[in-house]
């Protein structure tokens, strides 16, 4: 790719990156909505049932809280849904390829949607009920059938269609999107009836038949299809079996694993060797905890003295009291964020850095590390389970790590340590940096180094001292091994990771030829 090919997509990025204060205004208002019908019941119970802030009824206060909680729940999803309605009349979503230039309506309307959708999609995140989660889908428009499971990340639902019977495994995505360095293409991804889809696989803008089993680490890529009754692996995907040559103990045993890997906490397992105090490592998390609540609860009467009693009892009367009320939700939200500041700041003050290096699993330093990452970890988990989208990228930068502007990461699973990434950056959905790792026995940490202008696809992998090269592509579940260097201004697919040309991309801006399979 030539100089100003590689500027031109940049500046492609910098269109879709800049100018997001009318996106960002759009989904305060969402919020500021959601949280307000709450704190109205919640003023009218505390008016009407004064008892309760009196000992010992105000522990009725902790189920009301919960019901609150689930009251802010419904709340949001039917004002992320009405605002969705508005949104897809003003700008219908439709397939095809489109420029990443805020002025073309079909990128715009992709933007108000993840606007729209994010603070309901944060709070459904918040309690992991798979019933749940299809109700929010459901309500955003997605057809899906009876008996399906989602243990991964489903994302453009606009785009997708679920039949019965259907299991999509943790670490695992279907889409209906596709974000190159110059295109943003939208395209259906059809999923029939009895299909499971792996751990780290995906679909993107494919036909997946009745009867189908998505190996582990296998893409199904636009314009594939499948005739049903297949088992597929690799990227691109191809047919290596028929399920129908299964036992019914055999495929009962594939969707039991399944399952299974999807309840399991594999960080915490991977790094089990490694022997530390739980009990350190716990009180530490409730200090964290119990000093950003004290920050919280401290901002919070400084805002009632200063702002909502002198408006409520200071200004009185009908007006007086809807002031009040209507900056209760922005009191909320500072709160919130002076829960995290604090969270963050007595973080960092708990843990101790340790150099890049291989260290023995019973040293010292692997107990140090391990400790500091678990507690990293449980602070960046803190971050994410809010509306504020960006703040990861800032935790990570007070945490020492290099990250550049306009990086989008919060839906990858990035290390929080040894990182050194460039300018307009995006870790898509479920991809994973890892700057750790146990080989032969032995902690490695190494850091990972992403040039500008680089593009994760969903569910790909970084492993330790890995280094990508500015401009370049990596498609979906697409495994970089340890210590691997990809070149700058290229195109990846697969595992081993394949250098293709470019241009390639060129050939998803137009319908593609249907590939059965």
């Amino acid at each position: 790719m030539s100089q100003n090919q590689k500027n031109e997509s940049i500046d492609e990025i910098k269109i879709l990156e800049s100018g997001f204060g009318k996106f960002i205004a759009v989904q305060f208002i969402v919020v500021w909505v959601s949280l307000f019908i709450p704190v109205i019941l919640a003023y009218f119970i505390l008016v009407y049932f004064p008892i309760l802030l009196q000992f010992p009824y105000f522990f009725l206060l902790i189920p009301i809280g919960i019901g609150l909680f689930f009251l802010t729940l419904f709340t949001s999803l039917l004002v992320a849904v009405l605002a969705l309605n508005w949104c897809n009349r003003k700008f219908p979503p439709r397939e095809g390829s489109f420029d990443i230039d805020l002025n073309v309506s079909d990128t715009r309307g992709w933007m108000y949607r993840r606007n729209i959708k994010a603070f309901t999609i944060r709070l459904f995140g918040l309690v992991p009920i798979n019933a749940l989660k299809l109700l929010m889908l459901r309500a955003f428009g997605l057809k899906i059938g009876k008996n399906v499971k989602l243990y991964g990340m489903v994302v453009d639902d606009p785009f997708i269609e679920i039949g019965n019977n259907f299991i999509l495994s943790k670490r695992a995505v279907i889409a209906g999107h596709l974000y190159d360095h110059y295109k943003l293409t939208f395209h259906k991804t059809i999923i029939g009836n009895n299909v499971i889809i792996e751990p780290v696989a995906g679909a993107v803008g494919a036909v997946l038949g009745d009867n189908v089993i998505i190996r582990k680490g296998c893409g199904a890529l636009r314009g594939q299809r499948t005739r049903g009754d297949g088992i597929f692996e690799g990227v691109p995907m191809r047919r290596v079996g028929r399920v129908s040559d299964l036992s019914p103990d055999e495929f009962k045993k594939i969707k039991e694993s399944v399952i299974a890997f999807s309840k399991r906490d594999l960080d915490k397992e991977k790094i089990a060797p490694i022997k530390i105090s739980y009990l350190k490592l716990n009180l530490c998390k409730l200090l964290i905890i119990l000093v950003g609540s004290s920050a919280a609860i401290g901002i919070g009467i400084l805002f009632y003295y200063t702002i909502i009693a002198p408006l409520y009892f200071g200004m009185g009367g009908f007006i007086g009291r809807v002031l009040a009320l209507c900056f209760m939700p922005i009191f909320i939200l500072i709160m919130i964020a002076f829960f995290l500041t604090f969270s963050v700041i007595t973080t960092k003050l708990l843990i101790t850095s340790v150099p890049e290096g291989t260290y023995e699993l019973d040293s010292q330093e692997a107990r140090t590390w391990k400790f500091s990452y678990l507690l990293k970890k449980f602070c960046i988990r803190l971050v994410d389970a809010t509306i504020f989208d960006v703040a990861d990228v800032f935790v990570l930068q007070f945490f020492g790590n290099k990250i550049g502007k306009n990086v989008i990461l919060k839906e990858g699973i990035v290390d929080p340590e040894y990182l050194e990434i460039g300018d307009y950056v995006n870790i898509s959905a479920l991809s994973r940096v890892h700057t750790h790792n146990i080989i032969e026995g032995k902690l490695v940490l190494k850091g990972v180094k992403i040039g500008n202008n680089v593009i994760l696809g969903g569910v790909s992998h970084l492993d330790v001292g890995c280094e990508v090269g500015a401009g370049t592509l990596l498609g979906i579940a697409t495994y970089c091994k340890p210590n691997e260097k990809l070149k700058p201004n290229s195109l990846y697919i697969g595992n081993p990771p394949a250098k293709l040309p470019k241009e390639l991309l060129k050939k998803m801006w137009i319908e593609p030829k249907k590939e059965e399979l």
